[in-house]
């Protein structure tokens, strides 16, 4: 089966489980999770937005290019992609984007049952974004 690709132009957020405020007594997620999430929903609508969520087995494949640090940054030094090996988690990058995309790009996040993610610094001349592969039923 041909994968459905979906690369959108985003700095990744990691998933953060909901936290509670003692000044409101109520639980709120932090705002750039939920923009993360609605951009990922968005971008999934614009692309793909005429198919019904997959209800079978699904196989996601996620690369996370993220931002080139500024101590990384030389004028005469090529700047290759590298591995991105700091916080955060690839696990919690692929929650976050599993959670974004249940109900628009699959019925339930426990239907993938495999899933591959690799997170890099951006090349010099690269943008951060998202790129998600995913295969289904």
């Amino acid at each position: 089966m041909i994968p459905l690709e979906l690369t959108v132009y985003i700095v990744a957020e990691p998933w953060k489980s909901a936290e509670f405020s003692s000044k409101t007594g109520h639980f709120y997620r932090r705002k750039t999770t939920s923009q993360f999430q609605a951009a990922l929903r968005e971008a999934w609508r614009l692309c793909h937005g005429g198919r019904a969520p997959l209800r079978g087995p699904v196989r996601i494949d996620v690369l996370f290019i993220m931002p080139r640090p500024k101590y990384m940054m030389w004028k005469k030094k090529p700047m290759p992609r590298v591995p991105h090996t700091k916080t955060p988690d690839t696990d919690n990058l692929t929650k976050n984007v599993k959670d974004a995309l249940k109900q628009v790009a699959w019925a339930d996040d426990a239907l993938i049952y495999d899933e591959h993610s690799r997170k890099f610094i951006a090349a010099g001349d690269e943008t951060p974004r998202v790129i998600l592969k995913v295969w289904g039923e």
